[in-house]
């Protein structure tokens, strides 16, 4: 009977062990008790921004509305931005300042001197970038009133013309050419 009770003894201790010690199925894919898997962290790559060349009368010219679509003129050699609204052109966009602090922008851009110079930038119109060229001279009519600047500029792309030559100007050209081929300034300035 001895024996008889030690082997009784022995089996409940042996369940009891057994029930105490081995984990029940679901624990095995417990993650809390699992070693974590190599971290597969996966980079969420944004789509790099594009640059584009837009041809002025095939896209640009209808793209941008007159009178109600601001666009953002980005200087490439000093990266000053400033915002234009397209008041009128048929060959080329003519632009002005939204207010006085958009024309303080520009102005200082030309060192405070009104100037024909051609200057290569992006412009950008609703969320697309497209090279382009300014001139800082304001002349002819006004549309804006209160932004501190008679008359209006222009910015030239692609194939756009002169209004007085109905041709595309040589340093509008070169200044949209440079505007275009300057992808990594402009990778650079947007983040891709």
């Amino acid at each position: 009977m001895k024996h008889k009770s030690i082997f009784i003894l022995f089996g409940i201790l042996s369940i009891f062990s057994l029930t105490s010690f081995v984990l029940p199925s679901f624990a095995l894919n417990n993650k809390s008790t699992q070693t974590p898997p190599p971290s597969q962290e996966t980079e969420v790559k944004k789509e790099p921004i594009p640059l584009y060349k837009d041809d002025w009368f095939d896209f640009v010219n209808e793209y941008w509305e007159k009178y109600s679509t601001t666009a953002t003129v980005i200087d490439i050699y000093t990266g000053y931005e400033y915002e234009v609204m397209r008041v009128g052109g048929y060959n080329h966009a003519d632009v002005e300042p939204v207010d006085s602090i958009n024309t303080d922008i520009m102005h200082q851009i030309y060192d405070y001197t009104w100037q024909w110079t051609r200057r290569p930038v992006w412009v950008k119109i609703k969320d697309r970038y497209i090279a382009a060229s300014i001139n800082g001279y304001p002349h002819a009519y006004d549309y804006i009133s209160g932004n501190n600047m008679t008359g209006h500029t222009c910015i030239h792309f692609y194939k756009s013309r002169t209004h007085a030559t109905n041709n595309w100007d040589p340093d509008h050209k070169a200044c949209v050419e440079y505007a275009y081929n300057s992808q990594e300034l402009f990778d650079n300035y947007v983040g891709n």
